[in-house]
């Protein structure tokens, strides 16, 4: 929940550098150095999110892969115990109850 605050955050702050800086530049009729410096953390804000972002889709991927583990597993001993289920009620019958 926390992750998800910050990273609503992080993309309202980036997505508001950008925008302020295409009005900014929109009156200049060249590039300044200023601009170019805005455009440039601008740009490393995005590498920084995009990093963040990966790193989240990476644990996320990591998750949901020992998560299917888990189900694998479960599969297995819930199919182990129907087994188990058959060959009693088979022995039951086989003995006459």
């Amino acid at each position: 929940m926390r992750k998800q605050v910050k990273f609503k955050l992080f993309v309202a702050v980036s997505t508001g550098i950008i925008l302020s800086l295409g009005l900014m530049t929109a009156g200049h009729a060249g590039p300044s150095p200023s601009v170019y410096d805005n455009l440039m953390r601008s740009r490393d804000a995005l590498l920084n999110q995009r990093a963040y972002l990966q790193k989240a889709l990476d644990g996320l991927s990591q998750e949901l892969n020992d998560l299917n583990d888990k189900i694998g597993r479960v599969r297995d001993y819930l199919g182990q115990n129907d087994q188990a289920l058959r060959d009693v009620d088979r022995a039951l019958r086989q003995a006459g109850y």
